[in-house]
């Protein structure tokens, strides 16, 4: 499974990462909140900077220690993706991220963002 998969399905189950990767559908905001893929909305974008700022600032307040192995462990799966055998997963991943085809498709998901505004 490739690592953005593996991310997904950790954050909002097996069940729905697989709907959500074989659609290639859109979230709404609500909907990625309810389903955990991000931890807050903002009113608007500078809301959402601020909160962004803050909570890194949390974050870099944390003994680093403790942080790097609470991080180490929550990530352990992640990592071992990349370091085992299977790091030729790592290679297709990349390979199709950059391919034309990926491009394209990610091209026309902005500007359907875009044009939202």
């Amino acid at each position: 499974m490739p690592c953005s998969s593996i991310v997904r399905a950790a954050l909002v189950g097996l069940r729905t990462a697989e709907s959500m990767l074989v659609s290639g559908a859109l979230i709404n905001p609500e909907d990625a909140l309810k389903s955990g893929l991000v931890d807050a909305l903002g009113d608007n974008t500078e809301s959402t900077i601020q909160h962004a700022i803050q909570w890194c600032e949390t974050l870099l307040s944390l003994p680093s220690h403790s942080m790097l192995g609470n991080r180490a462990v929550a990530r352990r799966h992640f990592h071992l993706d990349f370091v085992s055998d299977k790091a030729d997963n790592v290679k297709l991943l990349t390979d199709a991220w950059f391919s034309d085809e990926t491009q394209n498709i990610l091209n026309v998901m902005l500007d359907k963002l875009k044009s939202k505004k």
